[in-house]
């Protein structure tokens, strides 16, 4: 009888034992598994922003707000990223070019495309305010460039702000293309003339 006690004890022992290695336990290493998916993404994420826009210009000082008093002002704290890229005029095949770099080949009257992106936030001084007021977006443009000439060309972008509080707000850079460099010429805050929907940027 006692051994029959001692071997029912044992084989207990092994069946749980065994269900506590089952194959359709979970696996203890999934955690680490979707953290280096992730971090994959945002290592590919970047990848892409430094190819398509490899060149910053920092956004930083006042700004007049034109949806408070006179003498209200907000901060802005942010980037400008771009890139530039020669388009054919045989396809729409843009390749990206160096524009800063010596003996470029951009020769006279080859259109280049500029990209943007900018990434920015804004304090302002309203008590109403819940948070920051952000942008987050993209634009770009189209321009011929004459190296013979030494041609200026200005380009104008308006990018609508996120979070303001009293009126919709947009903010507009002009930027200034010297063929071989870009330039922030001027930043303000403007009333958006129409209440269009703010999209989310995120």
């Amino acid at each position: 009888m006692k051994t029959l006690f001692v071997s029912l004890v044992a084989l207990l022992f092994a069946f749980f034992l065994g269900c506590e290695s089952s194959v359709t336990d979970p696996e203890m290493t999934m955690p680490t598994k979707l953290i280096g998916n992730a971090q994959q993404e945002t290592f590919a994420f970047k990848d892409v922003l430094n190819a398509t826009y490899p060149n910053v210009i920092k956004l930083k000082g006042l700004l007049w707000d034109p949806s408070h008093r006179l003498n209200s002002f907000a901060e802005i704290d942010g980037v400008v990223r771009y890139g530039f890229k020669k388009v054919s005029n045989e396809s729409t095949a843009q390749i990206p070019i160096d524009i800063y770099k010596v003996g470029s080949d951009v020769t006279p009257d080859k259109k280049i495309k500029v990209d943007l992106y900018v990434d920015a936030a804004l304090k302002s001084q309203c008590p109403l305010n819940n948070g920051p007021w952000t942008v987050k977006n993209t634009a770009d443009e189209i321009i011929t460039v004459n190296t013979a000439n030494q041609v200026v060309t200005y380009i104008q972008k308006s990018f609508r702000l996120k979070n303001t509080c009293c009126a919709p707000l947009n903010l507009v850079l002009k930027f200034e293309v010297n063929k071989s460099e870009l330039k922030l010429v001027s930043m303000e805050l403007k009333l958006a003339m129409r209440l269009e929907p703010i999209i989310d940027q995120e």
